[in-house]
């Protein structure tokens, strides 16, 4: 390839990575927040859920504004630890701290939360140019790599969301590089950089495990490794088990707290392969959850990228560098056995949870970078081959990421219900909200506390209740997440009429409204 050819590729690409690096910054409030988010923010806060709804129900009734301390770094620092670890110890603290800090600068609004995860993730951008250029030294695979990030809609999403993920993915590729140099210069340098990326990409996601695991026996079993390097990988996984032990002793002493839905069900095993291909063609390629794309349609999309990964990977196999070879396919093997091995053996779908896989899908975009570098560096049909298959990718993920940006939810994980409802609350002049805490969390409650103004009144429904308490408010409404309330409230001589409120996404949530004429309901 002519050298007037390689930098125009390398402009392209650059002009790719900026675009990326800038779209996640783009609209970050305009998403709804949902319910993860507002754990999030709630976890930073400190408070525990006990406490929140304890305040709560002691109330006759509260404005939106009753929940702003909860959703804002108020207390203690440590209290933000204690909370993860009574409520979730699954979750480490790092990134919960560092939001912590991020917030206490630029405070507790939406766009406060979400810009952190923006930051992170253009600078996990460049992390992964650095990574690729170690691992694949002199080649255009670093340019296509960190192109392949910016446009992939899977880490623009968590980019633009108040969660761990952005930040695990440039500790990540931080500690993806760190081994690299520390196979080539086995220092004392290296070794303590190594152990430090390596520990703050631990106490961040639990999942850290399989990629140091990948790395541990690609240094040990691999064949031509220099004696040194072995050593200091082996010394530096001794140290990063002391490091993560008292982790390790609060996930054991509290393993009751941890929420463990994605370890229960049982699903066919055909349902769980067909979400892993899907999975997987989300580096590349999303669609709007829209009822008009069919799942046909999905997977039949997601085929031509798993073809492109398994030529990678084979490309890989016949021609990269040993180092290269037993890093990638270690690291994918074995982030994915550490989820699908369990959910095979025992049953659950962990290995279905995309966000889990990181290190897996940081390395498979590396070795399509590398596959499809080799193949543009080529010459005639297979240049015009690589090319073009680069540009479609790219121009795939572009699509994605711009569609999802000017999405309103959050796709597969959330709805527009939480705003929408409340914009139909917030036009009347005194009303009361009455919510249920068997169906909603203190997660719920701040999600709407962020969009309910604060001329509305927010009430618990309690169970043994006799009658809705009005106050002197006028309309009743109450936020339904089930149908199961609405019919208790029916079965109860409560009549309801359905407030009709246009929801995208899920319509998880729905809201009713006390029939006019009925000035106190009875609740029998």
């Amino acid at each position: 390839m002519s050298k007037s050819a390689v930098r125009s590729l390398k402009a392209v690409c650059g002009a790719l990575i900026a675009a990326g690096a800038l779209l996640r910054f783009v609209d970050l409030p305009r998403k709804v927040f949902w319910i993860d988010e507002s754990t999030t923010v709630e976890r930073v806060a400190g408070v525990p859920d006990a406490e929140i709804l304890s305040a709560f129900k002691s109330r006759a009734g509260v404005p939106p504004s009753f929940f702003a301390p909860y959703r804002s770094p108020n207390g203690a620092w440590i209290d933000t630890v204690r909370r993860g670890i009574a409520e979730d110890p699954r979750m480490p603290p790092l990134y919960f701290l560092a939001l912590r800090a991020w917030m206490s600068a630029l405070g507790s609004s939406i766009l406060a939360a979400r810009s952190f995860s923006a930051v992170l993730g253009a600078l996990a951008i460049l992390a992964m140019f650095r990574f690729a250029a170690l691992l694949f030294p002199g080649m255009l695979a670093p340019w296509l790599a960190a192109a392949l990030l910016a446009a992939s809609p899977f880490h623009l999403r968590f980019a633009q969301e108040a969660r761990p993920y952005a930040l695990w993915t440039l500790l990540l590729l931080l500690l993806f590089e760190r081994f690299l140099a520390l196979m080539k210069e086995p220092t004392a340098k290296n070794r303590f950089l190594y152990i430090l990326a390596a520990a703050m990409c631990a106490y961040t996601h639990p999942m850290t495990a399989a990629a140091a695991a990948a790395q541990l026996g690609s240094a040990v079993l691999g064949k031509g490794v220099e004696p040194g390097a072995r050593r200091s990988v082996i010394l530096c996984a001794a140290a990063l088990l002391v490091l993560c032990a008292p982790w390790i002793a609060v996930n054991l002493t509290h393993r009751g707290a941890a929420y463990t839905w994605y370890a229960l069900g049982t699903n066919p095993l055909s349902f769980i392969m067909s979400l892993w291909c899907v999975n997987i063609g989300r580096l590349f390629l999303e669609f709007p959850p829209e009822r008009a794309v069919s799942s046909l349609t999905i997977v039949l999309s997601t085929l031509p990228f798993l073809i492109l990964i398994a030529a990678s990977f084979d490309g890989l196999l016949r021609r990269g560098s040993p180092v290269a070879i037993r890093f990638l396919a270690a690291t994918v093997v074995l982030t994915f056995a550490a989820v699908a091995a369990p959910d095979l053996l025992l049953g659950g779908q962990r290995s279905t949870i995309s966000r889990f896989l990181m290190p897996m899908h940081l390395a498979i975009e590396a070795a399509v970078a590398y596959y499809l570098s080799e193949l543009v560096s080529g010459r005639g049909t297979r240049r015009l081959a690589g090319l073009l298959c680069a540009g479609l990718v790219l121009a795939a993920g572009g699509w994605s990421s711009w569609r999802y940006v000017g999405s309103d939810f959050v796709w597969g994980q959330g709805s527009t219900a939480p705003r929408a409802i409340a914009s139909a609350v917030n036009a009347s002049a005194k009303p009361l909200l009455f919510v249920d805490l068997k169906e909603n969390s203190t997660a719920d409650l701040v999600t709407l506390s962020y969009y309910l103004a604060d001329h509305v009144m927010i009430k618990p429904l309690a169970p043994g209740e006799s009658r809705i308490a009005a106050a002197g408010r006028a309309p009743v409404y109450f936020y339904v997440k089930t149908g199961s309330l609405a019919r208790r409230l029916a079965a109860r001589g409560v009549r309801l009429d359905f407030v009709p409120v246009k929801i995208e996404g899920p319509p998880d949530a729905a809201l009713y409204r006390v029939a006019v004429g009925r000035k106190s309901p009875q609740l029998r």
